[in-house]
């Protein structure tokens, strides 16, 4: 991403904000090729959660949280949402690079984003150090 992609005053483009969600995804499947484990869960009156770890041993870390979740049955139906999880530590695919710079992250790590469309969100834990975004119109979590 060039700098032009970004504003200031209004954070990133929701076309740069589309293509970094989109190299996001590409580096899960990256990552997940080798050794993708995945779970599909029923979520109380939510829904089908699946749950696609880029490692066995994210897996194995982060995976027991979920393991009070009934699995759904395999009756073909499709989650209602995907979450593709992974670290550059256990898989060696990091974080692509953000369009955004350190002035468009909000008080509480929430990603500047006037002008992505609302389907679009993003936020970053400055404790962790861990990125989350959200892409409702196809479903998928990071």
């Amino acid at each position: 991403m060039s700098a032009a992609t970004v504003s200031r005053e209004h954070g990133p483009t929701a076309k740069a904000a589309q293509c970094f969600f989109d190299a996001a995804r590409s580096a899960f499947e990256e990552a997940a090729r080798p050794a993708a484990a995945a779970r599909t869960m029923l979520m109380g009156g939510c829904g089908r959660l699946r749950i696609r770890f880029g490692s066995h041993a994210l897996a194995d870390s982060i995976g027991p949280a979920f393991a009070h979740l009934p699995e759904a049955p395999s009756d073909g139906k499709a989650p209602d949402f995907t979450i593709d999880a992974w670290d550059t530590g256990s898989s060696g695919i990091g974080m692509p690079v953000p369009p955004w710079g350190s002035a468009d992250y909000g008080p509480h790590g929430e990603i500047r984003q006037a002008g992505w469309p609302r389907t679009l969100r993003a936020r970053f834990n400055v404790y962790s150090g861990a990125l989350s975004m959200v892409d409702g119109s196809s479903r998928a979590i990071w």
